[in-house]
C-alpha cells in the first residue's frame, strides 16, 4: 500500500528562492529512486514563502530509504539557516478512486 508524506516549509524572509532552488535539486533526485511514485514541490499562491510537498512512495520502507539518503539529510540540516517552520505528516491511504 502507498505511504504519503506532506510536507510544509515557510522560508525566512529573504530565502525563498534558494528554499526553492533546494526543493528543485531534491525533487529532480527523488524522482529517480525507486519506490517513488510521486515528489511534486508546490508554492503557495498567497504567500510565496510556503513551500508544500506532496510525496508518494510505494510503501514506508521506500520513504525511509529516501529519507535517510546522504543528500535528503544534507538538505535538511542546512534547511535550519533558510526555514522560518517545517512540519510534516506521513499519511496511510484510507479510500481511494
Amino acid at each position: 500500500m502507498a505511504f504519503t508524506v506532506m510536507a510544509r516549509l515557510k522560508a525566512r524572509a529573504g530565502h525563498e528562492a534558494d528554499l526553492a532552488k533546494r526543493l528543485s535539486d531534491i525533487c529532480a533526485k527523488t524522482r529517480s529512486e525507486p519506490g517513488t511514485q510521486t515528489f511534486t514541490v508546490y508554492k503557495s499562491v498567497e504567500d510565496p514563502a510556503v513551500f508544500v510537498i506532496y510525496e508518494v512512495y510505494n510503501d514506508k520502507a521506500a520513504f525511509e530509504t529516501h529519507f535517510n539518503a546522504s543528500y535528503v539529510q544534507e538538505n535538511l540540516a542546512s534547511f535550519k539557516d533558510i526555514t522560518e517552520s517545517a512540519a510534516h505528516d506521513l499519511l496511510g491511504e484510507v479510500a481511494h478512486r
